[in-house]
């Protein structure tokens, strides 16, 4: 990182929990789908801590691209190559994959995302650089092969990836900063028992796990579409409504689809566009206002409108992301959400059509008026 003492403070036990001071909030990680896995690492170098070293859980997803490159430097191994040695093969995961060839090969599902509540089939891009960090390819059967080694200690059909103690080690919480977050895990409880958590997105598809290691039940949840508001309010009731029918538990509370967002989200940008079409209909009335209008006040129309294009870069860029807790993307934006995107758009060439139009005549009266 930019400071050369935390670079030697932060430990493999840091990356692993979270706690190295990196926040994805100060850090817009946009590289291209090609770069090598070691170019992304170095490009931390220029990263500045958002919190002290170990002082709290901070996700910091890139954390884990590190792993991988410690993966590699102490393996000799390519981390893909590591994977399939040490985990796939000795668990017989076979339908899982580190290279997206061989998964597209074997039949990898088409991926989708949704525009104003409809589903579209779009192409996952593979960040080679992330690999270590979300881009593995598996099934639910392969999945479950992993998790049931994981309930059991680290070991499935006579084959061992992990001692029992490092799994244990696993699931243990950092509570010396008060986190519930182990090592790669969430650990809470669930109707008092232990529970282990975790999910990951790429833009097209969704992975959610829960182990109850106490009861030796587990349950893998991928679905090949991806959308923000289907994470933060669909997903998350699926898999407890999942684990309810799995456990015999009361169902989670049903929420609003994300497809009745996404056609309330529909109809602001037609009103939208529609203002837009009024506006642009009307605009040749403007340039007769313009002549009962001081300087004054023509300028001020010219710069409402720059006014509500910065503002409107602001929400997107600035104040969304703050909210979110991760720095602006626009790949990622536009992919997660992409209907703001649209909206934003239309607004800001809403605006942007009645500048250049509105700045035009100003200057045209300026000229015949200098005549």
């Amino acid at each position: 990182v930019a400071d050369a003492q935390a670079s030697q403070q932060i430990t493999i036990r840091h990356l692993l929990q979270h706690t190295s001071g990196l926040s994805e909030r100060d850090y817009p990680a946009n590289f291209p789908p090609d770069t090598p896995l070691e170019d992304a690492v170095r490009g931390l170098s220029r990263v500045r801590l958002s919190a002290p070293v170990g002082a709290r859980m901070q996700y910091f997803n890139p954390g884990y691209s590190v792993l991988g490159l410690v993966i590699e430097t102490l393996s000799g191994q390519s981390y893909g190559d590591f994977i399939r040695e040490h985990i796939f093969v000795p668990l017989k995961m076979a339908r899982s994959f580190t290279d997206p060839a061989e998964a597209e090969a074997a039949g990898l599902a088409q991926g989708y995302g949704q525009v104003f509540g409809f589903a579209a089939p779009l192409r996952q891009r593979f960040y080679s650089s992330d690999l270590p960090a979300g881009f593995i390819v598996s099934t639910a059967n392969d999945m479950a092969r992993y998790l049931i080694a994981l309930g059991n200690g680290g070991e499935l059909d006579g084959a061992r990836v992990l001692e029992a103690e490092n799994v244990e080690l696993l699931f243990t919480p950092n509570t010396a900063i008060g986190s519930t977050y182990g090592f790669g895990w969430m650990i809470g409880d669930y109707y008092g028992e232990p529970q282990i958590t975790h999910g990951g997105d790429t833009e097209r598809f969704h992975t959610a796990v829960l182990l109850l290691p106490e009861s030796g039940r587990s349950l893998v949840l991928l679905i090949n579409e991806n959308h923000l508001l289907k994470d933060l309010n669909e997903y998350n009731t699926m898999l407890w409504g999942l684990a309810s029918i799995m456990t015999d538990q009361p169902m989670p509370q049903e929420r609003l689809s994300s497809t009745i967002y996404g056609w309330g989200l529909l109809a602001i940008w037609i009103y939208t566009l529609v203002s837009l079409v009024r506006k642009a209909i009307k605009l040749p009335q403007w340039r007769a206002k313009i002549a009962e209008w001081n300087t004054r006040r023509r300028w001020t129309e010219i710069i409402k409108h720059l006014a509500w294009i910065a503002i409107t870069v602001l929400i997107v860029t600035v104040v969304a992301p703050a909210l979110i807790g991760r720095a602006f993307v626009w790949k990622w934006f536009a992919a997660s959400l992409p209907e703001a995107a649209i909206i934003a758009a239309t607004l800001m060439l809403d605006d942007a059509i009645q500048l250049v139009y509105k700045l035009s005549v100003m200057i045209q009266a300026g000229r015949r008026h200098a005549a």
